[in-house]
């Protein structure tokens, strides 16, 4: 099997229990408790998992996976319970709660939509002018909708026609200037391939996927970066230490994917302080 091929099987990642969790981190872990509760063998859904486990699955640290609890904690559908000698810890998601509070929460964004809709100004992106020009970087050489020649003629007055608000899709224009500054998914193959660790990268290339489907804007998948950037970072000074690598206390040199996603976070940083 190639590396290549695990990527058939990603972890279940949803854009709206992220939402509802109040973090990316509290979503992957309700996401993938979610499958879980599908499939467990008891018959009121309780299902027991080590944080090994839990980090194996969705590559969170104990740390990342206790602030995702406790916010999970506030919602109504997540439930846990300490059972047995030595104590196991239980999990439960309710089904039918958490029906409930993703149809409520739907609802709540479809008017708070309708309301920045009506009072939205119409942001236009002017072309074939000389400042603002927004240079891209690891761009794909399989990207047909967006020549290099294109990119270069596409111009911003102001980062705001590009970051607008939560939840909203771009313009066509907008689309086709952010999507310079992300990885594509060919390149993203590629370091899986050769350097990556799968399930690490994995989620990153589903966001990038979900983003480009969706249209998310630069605001959206600011979080998602930045996990990444930590967990790669992290990762990196893990593999120098345990390799022995680093017995000197030599400077660490910066991976590859950690660069990549530092860049895109300094940058989409750097777009919304402007806007």
């Amino acid at each position: 099997m190639r590396s290549i091929d695990i990527l058939d099987r990603p972890i279940a990642f949803h854009r709206c229990l992220a939402e509802l969790g109040g973090s990316v981190n509290a979503g992957l872990m309700l996401s993938q408790a979610l499958y879980w509760a599908k499939r467990t063998k008891a018959a009121d859904g309780w299902f027991w998992k080590t944080a090994e486990e839990w980090q194996e699955e969705t590559y969170l640290t104990r740390t990342e996976q206790a602030t995702a609890r406790k916010q999970l904690k506030r919602l109504s559908c997540w439930q846990e319970e300490l059972r047995g000698v030595p104590a196991k810890l239980y999990y439960r998601v309710d089904l039918d709660e958490l029906d409930r509070l993703l149809f409520e929460n739907k609802n709540a964004e479809n008017v708070q939509a309708s309301l920045q809709e009506s009072e939205k100004p119409v942001c236009r992106i002017p072309e074939n002018k000389n400042t603002g020009i927004i240079k891209p970087f690891l761009l794909a050489e399989t990207t047909t909708e967006i020549t290099s020649e294109t990119t270069a003629e596409r111009v911003v007055e102001s980062a705001t026609a590009i970051v607008a608000s939560p939840h909203t899709p771009q313009t066509e224009d907008a689309v086709s200037i952010a999507l310079t500054i992300f990885p594509t998914l060919s390149i993203w193959q590629q370091e899986i391939i050769s350097n990556g660790d799968i399930n690490h990268l994995a989620l990153w290339r589903k966001a990038c996927e979900d983003w480009r489907e969706n249209r998310y804007s630069l605001r959206n998948i600011t979080g998602l970066i930045d996990s990444y950037y930590r967990r790669e970072k992290q990762h990196n000074r893990d593999k120098e230490y345990y390799n022995g690598q680093n017995q000197q206390h030599r400077p660490i040199r910066e991976s590859h994917n950690e660069r990549a996603a530092r860049e895109s976070l300094e940058l989409i940083r750097q777009l919304r302080q402007e806007g």
